[in-house]
């Protein structure tokens, strides 16, 4: 008996230690893009994806896999200038398409000398045709993806953001630093 109760006093200190190791690593809130932070303030800005949280796979022929219905695809943990400082920020990829292309991005991406980026758009998809097609994107807005994702080099979200480079040159070193694209829906 004495020695289960010794056990057991160790391993309500280990719990402890593990708790005060868990607080130390999350010191920063913990804010979800959508619920906590709204959308407006990421739309159309490049934001870098610092870890990926999957709750989906891609299986061997291709199709994504959700471990539940109701989760989303995963979490992304972001950080932007436009965000928050001291926070910890994650988007929740929602739509099939998003969570393939950041699969794919992060498969081929070199992570010693690449990282990836996303921009959020609320209106990818510019259309101009007629009045019901306006109508029809409205019905349908929020089942279509939403992410560019880009493979860009280490450093790319800073030389993006850098108020130094301006003009044609600036412009032309900050296109130089994104290496390959996904759009949400080819084509536009």
């Amino acid at each position: 008996m004495k020695g289960r109760q010794k056990g057991e006093a160790s391993e309500s200190s280990s719990e402890t230690s593990i708790k005060d190791a868990i607080q130390k690593d999350v010191e920063k809130p913990f804010l979800i893009i959508g619920r906590d932070i709204p959308l407006k303030l990421i739309d159309g800005e490049y934001c870098r994806v610092v870890t990926i949280l999957p709750f989906a796979h891609i299986d061997e022929k291709g199709a994504v896999r959700s471990t539940s219905p109701t989760m989303p695809y995963a979490f992304l943990h972001i950080e932007s200038p436009r965000l928050p400082k001291d926070t910890v920020c994650h988007y929740q990829v929602v739509h099939k398409e998003d969570f393939r292309h950041i699969c794919e991005a992060n498969k081929e991406r070199d992570s010693s000398t690449q990282e990836l980026l996303i921009v959020y758009e609320d209106n990818p998809y510019e259309y101009q045709r007629s009045k019901w097609s306006k109508v029809w994107f409205k019905l349908t807005k929020g089942i279509l993806p939403r992410l560019h994702v880009f493979i860009s080099k280490k450093g790319g979200l800073e030389k993006i953001y850098d108020s130094s480079l301006q003009g044609e040159q600036g412009a032309h070193e900050k296109t130089n630093m994104l290496i390959k694209e996904w759009k949400p829906i080819e084509g536009y």
